[in-house]
């Protein structure tokens, strides 16, 4: 599913809006990790603070975990590569129909 599928299957203020646009811009070298941690919440992608910096992001059968960034507030560019790659993940198995499985 590509970005702007995104926009208007889901329901995103202007603000996680910019920040979509922003993670998925190719040149993009820095977002906001409060930011992205609030897109990720609006996404309905459950968000949870584990040992240390270590935050898990999971939504249907997919999993990460991306580490904080401290003292600086930007995410680092491979972070930003792997968020980008798990929305997309998310959002390709979110936009499948269901299958229906024979039963015999």
């Amino acid at each position: 599913m590509s970005i702007y599928g995104i926009f208007y299957c889901m329901k995103l203020s202007n603000r996680h809006k910019k920040t979509l646009s922003t993670l998925f811009n190719c040149k993009t070298k820095q977002v906001d990790w409060n930011d992205a941690v609030s897109l990720c919440q609006a996404m309905d992608i459950e968000v949870e603070q584990r040992d240390g910096s270590c935050v898990m992001l999971r939504a249907e059968s997919a999993k990460l975990c991306l580490h904080s960034p401290h003292p600086q507030k930007e995410m680092k560019p491979y972070a930003i590569r792997q968020l980008r790659s798990f929305i997309s993940t998310v959002e390709t198995a979110r936009s499948k129909p269901a299958q229906k499985r024979a039963f015999g």
